[in-house]
């Protein structure tokens, strides 16, 4: 038997869902017909915190009728919810008006938890078109939680008795709420229980405690600091037809219209073009169109090196035209297609869709420069491949010209939250585990973040979970993503795309950081012509004169890499020497670089002064993933699939000791790994770098699990597969073959 006993009391508008939240909280079934409570009581038992509670749950009836009788209910309470229904913004108003006025009364200095019944309703077409007659609405979460921020209630949380949603959440957090707080008594009150059985007797109800022994509910973990199973999450994919224009899925099924009345092919292939900083490279998708969506079959993904923006002179005068360059990065591409057009049917050319985006690489382009790759690799798509490009038109049918286009940071980040989740069935159709929303088929499940590191910017992007507490509610502004009717859910996400911040750029900027402060204390360092000159430091540095200390290299290994000049456009390339600074040292520069102490006008920052939801407090119960240079820098030195972020501070505390010491410790590290160590100098500078994005920058805590991740099951991650899903919502694409 639990030691600790509290007491719930729940009120709120007649038939606005308070009876059916407390049945189905405490009895695991719903009520299919509704019978008006007079009062009523029951029992649970609740563990919260790894305490055990005995829970007793006081209904109350909402009717004028009952008002004289109510009170009664609410001595040695110490929690109330006050309830209103969704699809009743009548309910709502008399929380103001009537509800929150009368518990003030009775109960003084008790937690008032704000609850919104029927959540369910708020997008059913009936409800929307009855509500319309009489120019009303369902209740918004906004809505509701101006009101509980008005009433001072602790929480505002939304359920829905029908499916489940939300339900336990409601009474765990009235539960904490009840633990803080002393029993408190009420005005003109006597022996309550007594009285209440009086008026029971009355009304010839029995209200025997003796008959409401109930069933434990199962306790359920949602601590989020456990490791991901990327295999046994995945999504399956049919087998592979062994012809490639046909699907193991089905022989055929009912013709598929898109919104434009054009007919789809059973088998669909499509291209997506990721134009990176460092490479570009192609997915060629296959998906079949046996049901209602789009299910993705298989993936052949191809790249080459460098990135567009490689083959542009950064140094040309202002004004110059890029032309010549522009051509060379868009001939850059032909290997990708070539590729291409031997993995799809060529009877199916004409029906796959192409499609390239442009990542942080062209954004940072001077000039020009960027329109004129973008112009030129349009040209190469049109005239000299058989694919339609995948432009998106306006209701008025004309083309909106993004098939080929530097794509938004946003969307990049999103597109890429997209493909991860539909790879884990956490969104989407498919056989869906627990998650914290519920899908088509009722059962809830929890979306993931996605950490994406790129070349030139890193993105951040997840579903930040307030439980109704208007402190951590999501500030309103442009890093509020919502993604609506994507397979009949929408989601509210925080998305963030920080340019500048990507590997090569940190890197970039550290050493930048390293040779400013060298030079700066040391002038004589730089000689031009082996002799001492009267110029300032930076305009005569080159690799032949200039070598730098930085603790960044490993002891004794030595690069020469390019560097950024105060107030020239121009680089200069100069050679780092490493030094036995060791980590510490790098940590004190990249923590500098990282710019936590910006000024954070919307609190709670993560660096550079963005505004973002603390993961601590709307996120701690999800997992994470990180991809693209995340993984491509950890996973050769034996870390993960999964590790903690703690984990990741010891790996590149060893990395950035002399290399003598990397195969003494242990466990040692292998073959492989002392040979990517050997080969990147900078590998110290990196994972200082991810290390002090995720515990300073994103405020990780060093237990928290990062999962590194390429592939989910057969399919490449990125932000590819989300912006392939996006282009064939749009439609049929098709191009008439010459």
């Amino acid at each position: 038997m639990s030691e600790l006993r509290r007491k719930l009391v729940i009120v709120g508008d007649g038939a606005c869902g308070k009876t059916c939240l407390l049945i189905v909280f405490s009895k695991g079934t719903f009520p299919e017909v509704y019978v008006p409570t007079v009062f009523e009581n029951y029992v649970a038992d609740v563990e919260v915190d790894g305490r055990h509670v005995e829970l007793a749950l006081w209904d109350t009836a909402g009717q004028e009728d009952y008002d004289r009788l109510r009170p009664l209910s609410y001595p040695d309470s110490h929690v109330i919810l006050i309830c209103f229904a969704v699809d009743s913004p009548d309910s709502l108003d008399n929380v103001q008006e009537k509800w929150i006025s009368e518990v003030l009364h009775f109960c003084q200095n008790l937690p008032i938890i704000l609850v919104g019944c029927k959540k369910d309703l708020r997008h059913d077409p009936r409800i929307i078109e009855e509500l319309r007659k009489t120019s009303q609405r369902p209740v918004t979460p906004d809505e509701g939680m101006a009101v509980a921020s008005k009433i001072g209630a602790v929480r505002y949380l939304e359920c829905s008795a029908k499916t489940g949603e939300g339900v336990r959440e409601v009474f765990e957090h009235a539960t904490r709420a009840a633990l803080i707080q002393k029993p408190r008594g009420s005005r003109g009150k006597s022996n309550v229980s007594t009285a209440l059985q009086d008026k029971a007797a009355e009304l010839g109800r029995d209200f025997s405690w003796s008959d409401l022994s109930l069933p434990l509910l199962p306790h359920l973990s949602l601590h989020g600091d456990s490791p991901l199973d990327l295999a046994n999450a995945a999504r399956k994919p049919p087998a592979l037809h062994q012809l490639p224009d046909k699907t193991s899925r089905c022989t055929s099924s009912p013709p598929k219209i898109d919104k434009n009345g054009a007919l789809r092919q059973l088998v669909q292939y499509a291209m997506m073009i990721d134009a990176g900083s460092t490479g570009s490279r192609i997915h060629v998708y296959k998906f079949n169109y046996c049901g209602a969506s789009p299910e993705l079959e298989s993936e052949v993904f191809e790249h080459v090196e460098p990135g567009l923006s490689s083959y542009i002179n950064r140094d040309a005068p202002a004004g110059s035209s890029y032309a010549g360059d522009a051509a060379r990065a868009a001939h850059s591409l032909r290997p990708l297609l070539d590729a291409a057009k031997k993995t799809i049917p060529q009877d199916l050319w004409r029906y796959a869709p192409v499609t390239l985006k442009a990542t942080a690489g062209l954004r940072l382009l001077p000039g020009t420069a960027s329109s004129e790759v973008i112009k030129a690799a349009r040209s190469l798509l049109e005239n000299e491949y058989p694919f339609p490009v995948a432009d998106s038109t306006d209701e008025s049918g004309h083309s909106l010209g993004d098939g080929v286009e530097i794509m938004n940071g946003r969307d990049e980040g999103v597109y890429a939250w997209i493909t991860v989740n539909y790879l884990l069935n956490l969104i989407g159709a498919g056989d869906v585990p627990t998650r914290e929303h519920k899908g088509k088929n009722g059962r809830t499940r929890r979306t993931a973040a996605v950490l994406d590191l790129g070349g030139g910017s890193t993105q951040i992007v997840f579903e930040p979970q307030s439980q109704g507490n208007i402190d951590l509610a999501m500030q309103p502004g442009e890093h509020v993503y919502k993604l609506h009717d994507f397979e009949g859910e929408s989601f509210t996400l925080y998305q963030k795309s920080y340019l500048g911040y990507g590997l090569k750029e940190a890197r970039t900027a550290v050493n930048s950081l390293v040779a400013f402060a060298h030079t700066l204390r040391h002038p004589d360092t730089i000689r031009p012509d082996n002799r001492f000159a009267d110029v300032l430091p930076w305009t005569a540095m080159s690799p032949n004169n200039t070598e730098i200390p930085s603790p960044c290299f490993a002891k004794g290994t030595r690069k020469t890499v390019k560097i950024r000049q105060p107030e020239e456009s121009r680089e200069a390339e100069v050679t780092f020497v490493g030094t036995d600074g060791g980590f510490d040292a790098c940590r004190r520069l990249v923590e500098v670089m990282i710019d936590k102490d910006a000024v954070c006008h919307t609190r709670p920052c993560s660096f550079a002064g963005e505004y973002q939801p603390s993961m601590r407090d709307t996120f701690s119960h999800s997992s994470i993933i990180a991809l693209s240079y995340f993984y491509d820098r950890i996973a050769p030195l034996g870390l993960g699939p999964t590790f903690t972020i703690k984990e990741l501070k010891t790996l590149a505390e060893r990395v950035c000791a002399p290399p003598e010491n990397w195969d003494k410790e242990s466990p040692p590290f292998s073959n492989e790994a002392l040979e990517e160590l050997r080969g990147r100098p900078e590998h110290c500078l990196d994972l200082t770098y991810m290390y002090s994005l995720f515990s300073l920058g994103y405020e990780l805590d060093g237990s928290r699990y990062i999962t590194l991740a390429k592939k989910i099951g057969d399919f490449e991650l990125g932000w590819a597969l989300g912006a392939q899903l996006a282009v064939l919502q749009q439609g049929v694409f098709y191009k008439d073959p010459k």
